[in-house]
């Protein structure tokens, strides 16, 4: 997220004055205040400096979610006070659970019957790359787009095509699928496929 200056400093100005309110309700109260701060690899070294004395003195409780390598991503100070916790993508059968409840479960499509062409699960499963988000994005894109006969919608593998054009893969710039992406482009160079090296 880009931002100029004076927003910087006033998300500064903000971040003091939580810290201030937490380090108030902890003395008075005796409350911790946790911080949840989503994309924390955005964060700038000065917004780290500001956080880590309530850190080390107990007044907050830091949860950051981040799709970075936060152990590169953030700053050493901040990471060796943190427990990390990384979350792995979906397996390929947790992603068509994930559609076949959507597609029966009522507050998705209420009214209408969803009837999924064999083999398309499977295949729709490998294209979302554990990402149940773009599956069911695309789930919502197939069901407007399918074939319909009475108040049954039919999805064909040539539909999930269209709503799909390419897997998703997976990028951190500065972490272990930048090197797995680069490490995939070399083989397929190597290989002369120009269609897997696009």
């Amino acid at each position: 997220e880009s931002c100029g200056l004076g927003d910087v400093y006033k998300r500064q100005k903000e971040m003091r004055q939580i810290l201030e309110q937490a380090e108030n309700d902890l003395k008075l109260y005796g409350k911790t205040t946790t911080v949840l701060l989503d994309e924390c690899h955005r964060w700038s070294r000065s917004q780290s400096d500001i956080m880590l004395p309530a850190l080390e003195n107990g007044v907050v409780r830091f949860i950051g979610s981040t799709t970075e390598n936060a152990m590169i991503a953030m700053t050493p100070a901040i990471v060796s006070r943190c427990r990390i916790f990384q979350f792995r993508p979906l397996t390929q059968q947790d992603v068509i659970e994930s559609l076949q409840r959507a597609a029966t479960d009522e507050r998705g499509f209420p009214g209408q019957r969803i009837v999924f062409e064999d083999g398309v699960l499977a295949y729709w499963a490998n294209i979302a790359n554990g990402d149940a988000r773009t599956a069911l994005n695309t789930l919502e894109m197939a069901v407007l787009n399918g074939r319909r006969e009475g108040g049954t919608v039919t999805i064909e593998r040539s539909l999930v095509e269209q709503c799909t054009s390419k897997k998703s893969l997976l990028y951190d710039k500065n972490g272990e699928e930048h090197y797995n992406l680069i490490s995939a482009l070399h083989k397929s160079m190597r290989n002369s496929d120009a269609d897997a090296s696009v």
